[in-house]
């Protein structure tokens, strides 16, 4: 089951998605240049070889940018997302994305920005919240939390699985 934000957090939380601060003093880590956009919702990072979906799960690629809403996920349902997105012909033409693991989450994290941490023009509607990774927590006994990067400040953290968070899936660009 799928939760959508309600319109009071739309109202809260949207201006965080176009109201990034960015520190003109330092370089870019993830400057427009590493990525490519491939015109259909997909962005593969050169540096890293890996596509990204450019929008969140629960919005809609409409050829220029991200519409509907975001959708938030506990931790299994966010790997069930993905394995719904493969399902039939897949999305975007792909049947093999997955829910990133904490390191490759952290991969989108723009050290020079804040408010979202990202290349919010490679990643329109990403909003200052947490997203899911697909690292559990090994430390633990119970296995109950697993790792999210929260894309206020880029940094993570762990997280009990029952929460809602977003997802954005990722698949090797090989």
């Amino acid at each position: 089951m799928q939760v959508r934000y309600n319109i009071l957090w739309a109202l809260l939380f949207v201006p965080f998605v176009a109201s990034a601060t960015c520190d003109a003093t330092l370089p870019r880590s993830k400057p427009d240049h590493v990525y490519i956009d491939h015109q259909d919702g997909t962005v593969t990072d050169a540096e890293t070889d890996l596509m990204w979906m450019k929008c969140p799960l629960g919005y809609s690629y409409d050829g220029s940018s991200c519409s509907d809403g975001p959708a938030v996920y506990n931790w299994s349902q966010a790997l069930q997302q993905a394995q719904s997105a493969n399902a039939g012909a897949g999305n975007y033409g792909y049947t093999d994305w997955r829910v990133p693991n904490v390191k490759e989450l952290l991969t989108l994290a723009e050290r020079a920005c804040e408010n979202p941490a990202i290349n919010s023009t490679v990643f329109p509607a990403t909003v200052a919240e947490l997203f899911w990774s697909a690292s559990p927590d090994v430390n633990s006994y119970t296995y109950s939390q697993a790792w999210v990067v929260s894309f206020t400040l880029a940094h993570p953290s762990l997280r009990p699985k029952q929460y809602a968070h977003l997802v954005r899936l990722v698949r090797d660009a090989r």
